[in-house]
C-alpha cells in the first residue's frame, strides 16, 4: 500500500491492473466483475481518488470475452489498455484494427478510451517492442530509433522485468526460460535511457486524447 501512495504522491494516474492477476478469459463475467471491483475499491481507498484506468492481465481480452468492455464501463473504466493488436501466446486481438487511440463502442453501447499496445513490423510480422520481452532482448539504439519512429507508443511493465535476482520458476522449457528471464539484467538500464531520450504522459493529461475520432464497433 505505501508504494501505490508514494506513486500517487508523485503524481502519476493511477489505474488497476486487476484484483488477482487473473486471466479474464478464464473467469465467468460475474468472477471477472468483482475482481476488477476489488481493485478499484482498494486503490480508490488508498489514493483518494476515482480509478478510471484499466489494463487486462496478460491482455487476455480477446474475441471471446469481449463482454469484459461492458463491465469494464458499468464499473466506471474510461481508459482501457488491454488490447494487444498482434499475434500472442495468450491473449490478445490481432484482429483489432488499429494500434492507435480510439474509441471502443462496446456490445451494450458505451463508449471506452482505448489505448491499445502499438506496433512496428519486421519481415512482415508485427510485433510490440515498448515492453516484455522484446525490450528486453532489442538493444538500445534500435529500442530508441522504434520509440521515436512513432507519435504514439504505449508501454508495459512489471517490478520483475527489472528484478535480476528473482528465483528462476521450475520446469519451464527452454523456450520459456529463453522468452522470460532474457535480457533482465539490462532492463532498468534501457528503460532509464529510454526515459531520457523520449517524453511520456499520463494517459488522464494526454493531449492526443482530446482528437480522438476512430471508433471500433465491437
Amino acid at each position: 500500500p505505501h508504494i501505490i501512495k508514494r506513486i500517487d504522491t508523485a503524481g502519476h494516474h493511477i489505474g488497476t491492473h486487476s484484483y488477482y492477476h487473473q486471466l479474464a478469459y478464464e473467469q465467468t463475467e460475474d468472477e471477472y466483475r468483482k475482481d476488477l471491483s476489488d481493485s478499484i475499491k482498494i486503490l480508490s481507498d488508498l489514493t483518494g481518488k476515482t480509478i478510471d484506468a484499466y489494463r487486462a492481465p496478460g491482455f487476455s481480452i480477446k474475441e471471446s470475452n469481449l463482454w469484459a468492455f461492458d463491465v469494464l464501463a458499468e464499473e466506471g473504466i474510461k481508459y482501457d489498455s488491454s488490447v494487444f493488436p498482434a499475434n500472442r501466446a495468450h491473449g490478445g486481438l490481432p484482429q483489432f484494427t488499429t494500434d492507435q487511440p480510439c474509441k471502443i463502442v462496446t456490445k451494450k453501447g458505451y463508449e471506452i478510451i482505448e489505448l491499445p499496445m502499438n506496433t512496428a513490423s519486421l519481415l512482415g510480422q508485427k510485433f510490440v517492442f515498448s515492453g516484455g520481452g522484446y525490450f528486453r532482448l532489442l538493444p538500445e539504439w534500435y529500442l530508441k530509433k522504434l520509440f521515436q519512429s512513432q507519435g504514439y507508443v504505449m508501454t508495459y511493465f512489471h517490478p520483475r522485468d527489472f528484478d535480476a535476482g528473482q528465483p528462476m520458476i521450475p520446469g519451464l522449457s527452454r523456450f520459456r526460460k529463453y522468452k522470460s528471464y532474457v535480457g533482465i539484467d539490462k532492463c532498468a538500464y534501457k528503460l532509464s535511457y529510454i526515459l531520457h531520450q523520449t517524453d511520456f504522459t499520463s494517459i488522464n493529461t494526454a493531449e492526443l486524447l482530446k482528437t480522438i475520432d476512430t471508433k471500433i464497433r465491437l
